[in-house]
């Protein structure tokens, strides 16, 4: 069985760390797999280089492709590659979904990373979207309950593949050493909490900022780092400025970073304040690495942490700075440890990986 993931760029994110270990777990498992992406257009960080185990290809460096050339190109490695499955991420099922009339033996798969009416983006997605699902010539693979639900309301099918996200045991990079040093010097005593994700009004740094500058004033030597990549979106631009003028108040903005994880091992606490979730790749890396979670209830965040920690209220500010305060007055091993537990029962990336086999096997009788 020939599997081909796809995703639209070559880039940092949730999406793309999936799949690398995915690919990665497929490809220990002597599975034949593929990685395209139709182009990079930010150059660096990459995060799949042609010298992994994996095969990877780029459609394009530097510039956008259009469709027309995307589903020509893809067309044409499906049929060099003898690809079995061609499984899509974010939004390269809007490029491919042609694709699945020209090629009636090969399986088509799609993972919906967030609720089903936030993932088809647009008028036009949700148009995809639905011919390609209820024509039954995708599959649709849904990562938490709460996602699962939205996509049956959404779409009113009840056909998906529910897989929870997996994650590779993180470790620590090259960089971690150096990075230690760093964050010694600059918060050798105080609390060191920590955000990933796009500055984007999905994630709500704004919330975020507000409750960690009232944190901050019992709290003085508290430091929030902000790693993450900036975005298109008006609210980046406005989050970015929020950012700059607390940048002498304890908050430090990373940008995009390589090996994340190295962050969360040496964070006292991994804050997201989402408005909306599906399940976040960077909470199993919270989870994994002892990093108390801070976050909102949204999503499937509730199904990782609920029984577990308390959760915020996404609406109420009020809600969050409790939170902060609440968590960070006593030890909290016991909490780290369970989720820790919880993440090796549940969510590693060989039960996901296995998961997603299933499906496809399934596909092809």
């Amino acid at each position: 069985m020939r599997i081909l993931i796809v995703v639209p760029e070559n880039k940092l994110g949730g999406a793309e760390k999936l799949v690398y270990d995915l690919a990665t777990e497929w490809h220990r498992q002597n599975k034949e797999v593929h990685v395209l992406a139709f182009e990079n257009r930010i150059n660096k960080p990459y995060f799949f280089l042609p010298e992994q185990a994996f095969k990877y290809t780029m459609l394009q460096e530097g510039k956008k492709l259009s469709k027309a050339s995307v589903i020509k190109k893809t067309l044409a490695y499906i049929d060099r590659e003898k690809i079995d499955i061609v499984h899509t991420h974010l939004s390269a099922i809007n490029y491919l979904f042609p694709i699945s009339l020209l090629r009636k033996k090969v399986s088509f798969f799609h993972t919906l990373h967030n609720l089903a009416e936030r993932e088809a983006v647009n008028r036009m997605g949700k148009i995809i979207r639905n011919w390609a699902f209820r024509r039954g010539r995708w599959n649709a693979v849904t990562i938490s309950s709460e996602c699962s639900h939205s996509y049956r309301k959404f779409y009113n099918k009840s056909n998906d593949h529910l897989i929870v996200n997996g994650l590779k045991d993180p470790t620590h990079s090259p960089l971690f050493n150096q990075r230690k040093r760093e964050l010694d010097e600059l918060s050798p005593e105080g609390i060191r909490f920590l955000h990933l994700g796009r500055l984007s009004h999905q994630k709500n740094q704004s919330l975020l900022l507000r409750a960690f500058k009232a944190f901050q004033e019992k709290n003085p030597t508290a430091i929030l780092l902000i790693a993450g990549p900036e975005t298109k979106e008006p609210a980046s631009k406005e989050i970015m400025e929020q950012i700059k003028a607390m940048s002498n108040s304890g908050v430090h903005w990373l940008g995009p970073i390589e090996f994340a994880s190295d962050y969360l091992f040496l964070s006292d606490f991994f804050c997201l304040s989402s408005r909306f979730e599906g399940l976040p790749i960077s909470l199993l890396e919270a989870m994994a690495t002892y990093c108390l979670p801070i976050c909102t209830s949204v999503g499937g965040i509730p199904e990782l942490l609920e029984d577990v920690i308390p959760l915020a209220d996404p609406k109420m500010e009020k809600s969050y700075i409790e939170l902060m305060q609440e968590l960070s007055k006593e030890n909290r091993e016991a909490e780290k440890i369970e989720l820790r537990a919880k993440y090796l029962d549940k969510y590693s990336i060989i039960q996901c990986a296995n998961a997603y086999k299933a499906a496809f096997k399934s596909s092809r009788t």
